[in-house]
């Protein structure tokens, strides 16, 4: 039989609503009676029904958090970060994972705003700018990485552009002329400011961009496998591959592992986002560091601050990035 508010208040000798300003800590209970139905409470184990307590105090203590893969090592740091300052601050956190699919982030959004958390963290959204910001006139949310023209919506980001340009100018500097891309998914937001700072290097340094070495991956394993399969069947091969995310460039090297293709000697390497599995693979794998903790504690931060207190919040963080220079790069210049 469950404990109900009416078994405190007789245990305790109080009023059914004392015991209810006690469970809200709503009202006035004066200190000794507060304690003498907490006691109760705990000899009776009762657990207060949370969905009735958020009706009266409008809050439910919870964030929700939607990312596109929670597999990848990246959005699980990520969210792992954002989860220690959640707890740490009394609230707690519904994850979802679309596995990239339109669909599915529309309808956890839907769930949470159903579910009444009282806020949304959106990882890498595939909704377009329209629907987020009619989505950020329901219900306060922060965007990460990906940036969004308004002004109002909290976002946390890196400049992929400027990330992708220093990855592949870093392959120019080494003397590589002909680069090869792999790109992330046609939908995804970031893959085109990464394809856009590969284009913009090459521009810069006076290369004609050539369309065969762009291939069009999906930030999975796989897809590096495949990449590298397709640039070794090419007449005139790279010399030099830039990934837009690690786990492509860690599938190109596992690849090249079992072909007996030796990197860097063949081809350079360089990934995007320095996940832990960066260090660990051979050859360690040059890449450009993603700040993902400082980005998951910054982003529920922000949060946070905007949920708890009147005080305006910086809505916009551009964090910075850089270069791990390791052991899957080479000159041509030696």
């Amino acid at each position: 039989m469950s404990i109900t508010i009416r078994d405190v208040a007789k245990e305790a000798g109080v009023s059914t609503m004392t015991v209810s300003r006690v469970v809200n800590n709503k009202g006035q209970v004066a200190n000794e009676t507060r304690i003498r139905v907490e006691s109760a409470m705990k000899k009776l184990s009762y657990i207060p029904n949370m969905n009735a307590q958020n009706l009266v105090t409008n809050k439910t203590w919870t964030i929700g958090v939607i990312v596109p893969d929670i597999a990848n090592p990246f959005f699980a740091s990520l969210v792992k970060a954002g989860e220690k300052i959640c707890n740490e601050r009394g609230y707690s956190m519904l994850i979802g994972n679309t596995e990239g699919d339109l669909a599915i982030e529309r309808r956890y959004i839907s769930v949470y705003q159903s579910r009444m958390c009282e806020a949304i963290i959106l990882v890498a959204p595939r909704i377009d700018d329209f629907e987020l910001s009619e989505l950020n006139k329901q219900i306060p949310l922060v965007v990460v990485d990906r940036t969004v023209p308004f002004q109002d919506i909290v976002q946390v980001y890196l400049d992929n552009t400027r990330g992708a340009e220093v990855a592949t100018k870093h392959l120019l500097d080494l003397g590589h002329t002909r680069i090869g891309f792999v790109m992330g998914p046609e939908e995804v937001p970031n893959s085109h400011t990464r394809y856009e700072g590969y284009a913009q290097a090459l521009k810069q340094a006076g290369i004609p961009f050539t369309k065969e070495l762009v291939y069009q991956g999906d930030f999975i394993v796989e897809t590096g496998r495949k990449a590298l399969e397709y640039f070794e069947s090419l007449a005139i091969k790279p010399t030099a591959i830039f990934c837009s995310n690690d786990l492509m460039a860690i599938g190109i090297i596992e690849r090249a592992n079992e072909l007996d293709i030796k990197i860097p000697n063949q081809y350079s390497l360089v990934g995007f986002d320095n996940i832990f599995l960066s260090s660990l693979v051979n050859p360690r794998l040059t890449t450009i560091s993603y700040p993902i903790l400082e980005m998951g504690t910054k982003a529920i931060t922000l949060l946070l601050d905007s949920l708890l207190s009147e005080a305006k919040v910086q809505m916009s963080e551009n964090l910075e990035h850089n270069l791990i220079i390791r052991n899957s790069t080479r000159s041509l210049y030696d």
